[in-house]
């Protein structure tokens, strides 16, 4: 791993002392004294095979990387450890490594993804074991469960690391990277947005008055007579799910439905929640945690209350809301509505 000039030893030593010894029992001149010099690596000894193309990243700036941008990894700035490297020409630069699910699914992520470069674009190798204090592990992270760590590499005793950067390949025999973190990255700005990300989707409410949430409409749906009464949204914590993206917050809807005169049937897919531009919002084809409707028969004359819960982004504070209730599941024809800015 280790690229250093080469020092004397064995038959080429023994053969400049023994020249040395029969030249000083000589009556010549004396001998001059034979010198050796190593010489200090001026860069990282790896090859320059990493290609990358697109912008640099800050450091501490959290960046989607592999799996259809279903993980998040953040990197430090490299320090200079003070564990021996065990060679005077090289010392350990120490990468503080962080990777967390903000979708859905279990990742295997690794500390041979990072690959630090030198300023010339030439890989900085690893040592063969770490020696790093709280080393990153090869491990499995899901929403529930992230990993960071320490990734250690090896690079010139007098490196100024604010010249090298660091990339992420997803697999590290592929030498194509995903991201790229350096001193001279830039830091993406944070915006807290007012809206929900789903599309903007038409929907046929013609004829169907707007309500303030809170009250009650009655429908009559294939001769069927149903109340529902919504709530407005409210804000609703999900925590780590399996179910549930790491990048968005909740927000929950209160139902009371009751039929009248028979059974009337009631889907979570007829209720859309739209953000004030009327952009809609998402929500998971499983239920969330604390979502009580799936679909459901609601029997004559009885009732039931269910709560719904959609996606805003993480941080999303939208203005006002509007609740659609479908005529049906695939529908776009609205037969209720109530909203936060109705008359």
């Amino acid at each position: 791993m280790f690229s250093r000039a080469t020092r004397l030893g064995g038959p080429a030593a023994l053969a400049v002392l023994a020249t040395s010894v029969l030249t000083g029992c000589s009556h010549g001149a004396p001998a001059k004294a034979v010198r050796t010099t190593v010489v200090a690596p001026s860069g990282c000894s790896g090859p320059k095979d990493v290609s990358y193309s697109g912008g640099a990243t800050a450091y501490d700036v959290p960046v989607p990387t592999p799996d259809h941008r279903a993980v998040a990894t953040q990197v430090g700035a490299p320090t200079l450890s003070q564990v021996s490297s065990g060679e005077s020409s090289y010392r350990i630069a120490s990468v503080h490594m962080s990777a967390r699910v903000v979708q859905n699914g279990s990742y295997v992520v690794s500390p041979g993804s990072l690959v630090m470069l030198d300023p010339q674009g030439r890989a900085c190798p690893r040592p063969a074991h770490n020696p790093l204090a709280g080393a990153f592990p090869l491990t499995t992270i899901d929403e529930q469960r992230g990993a960071d760590g320490n990734v250690a590499f090896l690079v010139p005793a007098d490196a100024d690391l604010a010249n090298y950067s660091v990339v992420y390949v997803e697999n590290p025999t592929d030498r194509r990277a995903l991201a790229k973190w350096s001193k001279q990255g830039t830091a993406p700005q944070r915006t807290v947005t007012d809206a929900c990300d789903g599309p903007r989707t038409a929907y046929d409410r013609k004829g169907v008055a707007t309500v303030h949430f809170g009250r009650t409409i009655s429908i009559i749906n294939g001769g069927i007579g149903v109340t529902v009464t919504a709530q407005a949204p409210t804000p609703r914590t999900l925590g780590p799910s399996p179910t549930v993206p790491g990048d968005v917050d909740g927000v929950a809807v209160s139902l009371s439905v009751t039929a009248r005169g028979a059974e009337a049937y009631v889907d979570r897919r007829q209720f859309v929640l739209l953000d004030g531009g009327g952009r809609t919002c998402r929500f998971g084809s499983i239920p969330s945690p604390g979502e009580t409707l799936t679909s459901t028969l609601v029997k004559p004359n009885g009732s039931g209350r269910y709560t719904i819960i959609f996606w805003v982004p993480k941080g999303a504070q939208p203005r006002s809301w509007t609740l659609l209730q479908l005529t049906s599941p695939t529908s776009k024809r609205a037969a209720a509505a109530w909203s936060t800015s109705a008359k």
